[in-house]
């Protein structure tokens, strides 16, 4: 239904069935349209580029990127090259002279989870961990706010290794029990995957996500949602942060930004933002969004369980409690490597983490790439 839309992609994967959709997507050929755009724009404009790149490149995906989340403040959207940049800089407002506090999962993705760890060993920080995949996941997690007083507590809306969605009443517990605690909501997973509303809670996260993933444009665009008013200062910041006020005198105080740009690091390469525009200015001009490639998904997700062989090692069946991939455990490293392995030599694309083996999911996967999926594993052994 879709798949006209990335055919440069689908040529170059001939014989190829993608279902790693959830690492990295197949960009439609609108993204290149936006590659040479920036190319364009440097050409043109050369040191004068910064022009047309902050005056309406940036606010053009600052709106789209509200119009997706129904976010009401688009200039309170900051951008850096990766969530880890942005995780960095919040974490970095820390002033209090005891150790950070801190609340997470055991089921965050690989450079937060490592951040933390190294802060952690170095006696810098307090984490306590919760289990989402835990039947007691809410209740622990009431618990933990009502007994702690955390300073950042640090979520993910699909947790990367199990695809489960963290659920709206879970966001409203946080939110209205986290007292000052940072916030943050990382939804790499959830972004132009999961149709999101967060006007509700928009002054009591920050909302982190890139276009890696299912924004389908690519490495180097990453953002955060900032509350109303934030005043946080970033012991970690770049000239970006305080871009209206270069031209002030060196002895006074240093100045920050009241939008976005409070943080924002240094010189980066804005050619991702030029193809995230341009891919959903295309889509836009077709009358498709995000929803509908989610509708397309679940679809897609539903065809795949009807009758797929190892089901009892799927980790969430209902399709309705996942985002865009669905995740088999098989006990052991190994086997499950073996498995991705077997599936790679018959052209299917997945990725493994440990046990963890995932099928992504995407708007140009096709019926009958799905049942031949479900075909090859019918006839797999363990």
């Amino acid at each position: 239904m879709y798949s006209h839309y990335f055919s440069d992609f689908l040529n170059a994967h001939k014989d190829k069935i993608h279902m790693a959709a959830h690492s990295h997507h197949f960009w439609p050929n609108s993204a290149k349209i936006g590659h040479e755009a920036s190319y364009e724009n440097s050409m043109k404009h050369s040191d004068e580029k910064w022009g047309p790149i902050f005056e309406t490149v940036i606010p053009k995906a600052q709106k789209i990127i509200s119009e997706m989340i129904h976010f009401s403040r688009p200039k309170d959207i900051s951008f850096a090259p990766n969530t880890h940049d942005l995780i960095i800089k919040l974490i970095s407002t820390y002033k209090k002279k005891s150790k950070m506090r801190i609340l997470t999962t055991n089921s965050e993705f690989h450079s937060i989870s490592r951040q933390l760890k190294i802060l952690d060993e170095r006696d810098m920080v307090v984490i306590d961990y919760l289990d989402p995949e835990n039947k007691t996941f809410e209740n622990d997690l009431h618990e933990k706010l009502l007994k702690n007083t955390y300073d950042f507590i640090f979520m993910s809306h699909v947790f990367f290794n199990s695809g489960i969605i963290l659920k709206d009443s879970m966001i409203d517990l946080i939110t209205q029990n986290k007292k000052d605690a940072i916030f943050v909501l990382d939804a790499y997973h959830g972004f132009c995957a999961i149709p999101t509303d967060i006007s509700k809670w928009e002054n009591d996260l920050f909302y982190l996500a890139g276009s890696y993933k299912y924004a389908m444009s690519g490495e180097g665009m990453c953002f955060m949602t900032l509350p109303k008013n934030c005043q946080l200062e970033p012991l970690i910041s770049g000239w970006f942060a305080a871009y209206s006020s270069l031209e002030a005198s060196a002895s006074k105080e240093i100045q920050y930004e009241n939008d976005g740009y409070r943080f924002w690091g240094s010189t980066i390469d804005c050619t991702p933002f030029f193809r995230f525009n341009s891919v959903w200015e295309e889509f836009k001009k077709q009358n498709i969004s995000y929803k509908d490639f989610h509708q397309y998904v679940k679809k897609a997700q539903a065809l795949f369980l009807e009758g797929v062989a190892f089901k009892e090692f799927i980790v969430e069946k209902d399709i309705s409690k996942i985002g865009h991939f669905i995740t088999f455990d098989f006990e052991t490293p190994s086997k499950t490597k073996i498995i991705h392995e077997k599936l790679l030599k018959s052209s299917i694309m997945t990725d493994f983490r440990g046990t963890r083996l995932r099928f992504g999911f995407s708007p140009y996967i096709n019926d009958n790439q799905i049942n031949q999926v479900k075909s090859i594993l019918n006839h797999l052994k363990l």
